[in-house]
């Protein structure tokens, strides 16, 4: 019985001792090795997780990765059955240069056969109007001499004016075949590319987001399903923590409040870590809280602190692992005289 009280304070006292990050800590600095009387802090490390999902539901057809492996940017996770959507694209491609042919084909106005058949009557009526000219200089020459009568001269005007008319039609057909369809007509076609080039940039659209890669450099921290399952459109698959999305949370009381300010570079050490490490302050709580849940003592548990969050430089933040215990202070210049 004496033994089990005796263990008892022991571990009441151990506890106790642990457990005052906001208080005045003296004694031994076994990274310095010297006696400090440095207020110190307790935290720990914490992680803003990127939760890896997909924007349409469907079946996982491979995970790329597994737990606890590094990936680069761009680097493909997993990806989904991409049935019947490859199918949806194709066909939605095959729409899109119909209507460009289309478009094409009304910009370019008749077919070359065409357009030669007009050219050649154009061609001959000319040769016609030649033929009527000289037979009106001749009638002119015959009439001067009283041989015809007036009526066969005015046939001939006649009939020259009659060939320039028909010429300028001709012409005129061979201008508007050239020309291609009429500007509502090539509107529409344009309005139907355009159209198709939406659809296939629809479907491309959802062919790519069968595919999901890395936001950015990480570590993946868990992997939540696999090949072969059926996934909810963002129900993740994957969580992954980039090294600038680690950052140290730690709890202050009211009366060090005065000495942080956003941007100032704290102090912080943990197990088995190197030593001289800092980072920089990027929030501070602006309600008070009660001790945290890792504190325990009856002494401080009354008492109201702060939280603090600091980011590590991005050399340091790999080596650190989330719900890791560390311990946070100010240098000597920072602190107040």
């Amino acid at each position: 019985m004496v033994i089990m009280n005796t263990s008892i304070f022991i571990l009441s006292f151990y506890l106790l001792n642990l457990t005052l990050p906001a208080t005045l800590q003296t004694g031994w600095d076994t990274l310095t090795n010297k006696h400090t009387d440095t207020t110190r802090w307790q935290g720990y490390v914490e992680g803003e997780f990127i939760w890896l999902s997909p924007v349409i539901a469907g079946q996982l057809a491979q995970v790329n990765v597994e737990k606890g492996v590094q990936v680069n940017a761009g680097d493909i996770l997993f990806s989904l059955v991409a049935e019947p959507d490859n199918l949806a694209l194709q066909e939605a491609e095959q729409k899109q240069q119909t209507a460009q042919a289309r478009l094409a084909d009304a910009q370019k106005g008749s077919r070359p056969a065409e357009l030669a058949e007009i050219q050649a009557r154009i061609a001959q009526t000319k040769a016609d109007v030649n033929l009527a000219q000289i037979e009106l200089k001749r009638t002119e020459k015959l009439f001067q001499k009283q041989a015809i009568q007036q009526e066969s001269i005015d046939v001939s005007r006649a009939t020259v004016q009659r060939q320039n008319a028909r010429l300028s039609e001709l012409q005129t057909q061979l201008e508007i075949a050239q020309l291609g369809g009429r500007t509502d007509a090539l509107q529409a076609l344009q309005t139907e590319v355009v159209a198709a080039q939406a659809i296939v940039a629809q479907a491309r659209w959802r062919v790519e987001q069968k595919r999901i890669t890395a936001p950015t450099a990480g570590q993946i921290t868990d992997v939540f399903h696999y090949a072969g399952e059926w996934v909810a459109s963002g129900n993740p698959v994957l969580a992954l923590l980039p090294p600038t999305h680690i950052k140290l949370r730690f709890f202050i009381p009211e009366t060090d409040l005065g000495q942080m300010q956003l941007g100032k570079i704290v102090n912080f050490h943990c197990d088995s870590c190197t030593k001289n490490l800092t980072a920089t302050i990027s929030y501070i709580a602006t309600q008070a809280e009660y001790t945290p849940p890792i504190i325990y003592s009856q002494e401080t548990r009354v008492k109201l602190v702060y939280m603090l969050e600091a980011r590590p430089s991005a050399e340091i933040a790999p080596s650190l692992h989330t719900g890791q215990p560390v311990t946070v202070w100010l240098s000597e210049s920072d602190k107040p005289h």
